[in-house]
């Protein structure tokens, strides 16, 4: 059993219960109730979840756990275990008898996962048997993982953390565990599926070890199909006849009308993964129903075998669509929230934003009021920074375009004039912090052209030419003091012939000037 010092920055949990404490984003704790239990033999205590896994010719209800946990003697010998669920308060238990169970350990493939098939009980509804993950995650590396875990002689515990090194069949977390947490469960957060059981600390001690489920998954799939289960087993198999096969490979089981699906029934691919359940009319999805796809999945309405009607599109980034879909796209009114909690309210027109629509940081406070035309921003609307600060006026493609002023924190004016492609363009005023301002030309966001600036109190500072947001040229500079000086300026230094003149008039001193020095 293995056990880990909590590595730093990551969150653990102890779930007292019945009041468990637990976060809501750490899946739904009700569930992690029903479908992670505690594994009891003599003294080896252990975390095993239950899982369901397709099949040909059905589904298969098990509970999986560690190979070091369930030792291959214990079966051989046919000894008995006992399982506790429903944070520990039921038990129920298990004989190792492979005469009447699908009972493999994966050891001798360099994998510590072992697999038990659960036959009915009185209390057998009251467990959740979830799907494991079936593809390979090395794309998943540095993502965020959720452990719940029955420690030894301890309560319920939910850690956190995430992958931090991934190989063929196993992978490295920094998730913390502790002593009787070997083969808990580990999800990636907010997904209900199990991408692995969690192992032991690994022999550099640099984190904690844990075996894919996918791997495994692969060796129990030609267990299966090299028929390796008994007869007594596979009539313990949830029976599924395949009731209609797709030229695509694809196969459904459920009832049929005329010789089509018609009815509730479940789509899989040629891999034996579900990708539908839900209803269906003459041979096409219609009704309500679930789609798995390779970004995530939809439940909601279909019709004519595409997402069409109200629904709900959960994508594996953590983002979800919840609205309207016609012709398999986001169509008409919906929300979109983004995975860092920000989210959009509108209309939407071929998966993209279009038209009326509001977008609203996570804490409810308005982002941008404006339409949009196909994705990007369009017309007149408003906008709002996380600093405070907000602009009001034209868009276009996305961009401040047009039109416009910029708003400070406290409603004073920061910038008003033209914008282009979301740089201040053409004629502007800009207002500094300081009170001085500016009011003359803009190019790609600097002072460009003809211009001058005023202190505070009106007073003209600097009037003349400007290049990129410097003196250039010839221009009149005005010190506080009254004095002045006319002349030549380059990169906002002094620069060239010129005169300092007192407050009347009367010349100081007239030479020439070298970076921003009387030279004579």
């Amino acid at each position: 059993m293995g056990t880990c010092d909590t590595p730093h920055g990551n969150e653990i949990t102890e779930v007292e219960s019945p009041n468990f404490g637990v976060k809501e984003s750490d899946l739904n704790i009700f569930y992690m109730s029903r479908t992670t239990c505690k594994i009891i033999y003599k003294d080896i205590e252990g975390t095993g979840v239950f899982v369901k896994i397709n099949m040909n010719n059905g589904e298969l209800n098990c509970l999986m756990t560690n190979g070091h946990i369930i030792k291959k003697e214990l079966f051989e010998n046919k000894e008995k275990i006992n399982v506790a669920y429903d944070w520990g308060q039921k038990i129920f238990q298990i004989q190792l008898d492979q005469n009447e169970r699908f009972i493999k350990d994966f050891l001798d493939e360099g994998i510590d996962i072992t697999i038990i098939q659960i036959l009915p009980f009185d209390n057998i509804n009251e467990l959740l048997f979830l799907t494991p993950e079936t593809n390979h995650i090395s794309s998943f590396n540095n993502k965020k993982i959720y452990i719940p875990q029955f420690p030894l002689e301890r309560n319920f515990f939910s850690s956190t953390g995430q992958i931090i090194k991934i190989d063929i069949n196993e992978f490295t977390h920094d998730a913390p565990t502790i002593t009787g947490s070997s083969g808990s469960p580990i999800f990636l957060e907010n997904s209900p599926k199990v991408i692995g059981i969690y192992k032991s600390v690994n022999l550099s001690k640099t984190g904690n070890n844990g075996d894919f489920v996918y791997s495994v998954l692969q060796y129990f799939q030609n267990s299966i199909y090299n028929n390796e289960i008994n007869d007594n087993v596979k009539k313990n198999i949830t029976q599924n006849k395949v009731n209609f096969e797709y030229l695509n490979g694809n196969f459904y089981i459920g009832p049929l009308t005329n010789g089509l699906p018609h009815g509730v029934g479940k789509i899989y691919n040629g891999y034996r993964n579900l990708i539908y359940e839900g209803e269906m009319i003459n041979g096409k999805k219609e009704g309500y129903g679930k789609r798995y796809y390779d970004n995530g999945y939809y439940i909601g309405q279909f019709s004519n075998d595409l997402k069409s009607g109200k629904g709900k599109y959960f994508f594996d980034t953590g983002e979800i669509y919840e609205g309207e879909f016609a012709n398999d796209s986001f169509e008409g009114i919906g929300k979109y929230t983004y995975n860092n909690g920000n989210y959009y309210v509108g209309t939407f027109s071929k998966s993209l934003k279009h038209g009326k629509g509001k977008q609203f940081y996570k804490d409810g406070n308005l982002q941008y009021d404006i339409d949009f035309n196909h994705g990007k921003l369009e017309g007149q609307g408003r906008f709002n920074y996380e600093n405070g600060e907000y602009y009001i006026g034209q868009c276009s493609n996305g961009l401040k375009h047009g039109k416009g002023t910029i708003y400070y924190k406290n409603g004073n004016i920061k910038y008003e004039g033209g914008f282009f492609q979301n740089k201040y363009e053409g004629q502007g005023r800009y207002n500094y912090e300081n009170g001085e301002y500016y009011i003359g030309q803009f190019s790609n966001g600097l002072k460009h052209g003809k211009g001058t600036l005023c202190y505070e109190n009106g007073k003209t500072k600097y009037e003349g030419d400007f290049f990129q947001d410097k003196y250039e040229g010839n221009g009149i500079f005005g010190y506080e003091n009254g004095e002045y000086y006319i002349g030549q300026f380059s990169k906002g230094l002094k620069h060239g012939k010129g005169a300092l003149c007192y407050e009347n008039g009367t010349v100081k001193q007239e030479g020439l000037y070298f970076n921003d020095l009387f030279e004579g």
